[in-house]
């Protein structure tokens, strides 16, 4: 139970660092997702 709460705490926590970033960036969304995703920037 305490494990599935931190993990959607991890995934809201990543999708509203995107859409910050996104914004600031003028990026959409969905490429700061995929690459965010990556391991090497």
């Amino acid at each position: 139970a305490d494990i599935a709460i931190q993990a959607e705490q991890i995934v809201y926590l990543k999708r509203m660092m995107a859409e910050r970033i996104a914004f600031h960036t003028g990026q959409p969304i969905e490429r700061i997702e995929a690459d965010s995703d990556r391991d090497r920037w």
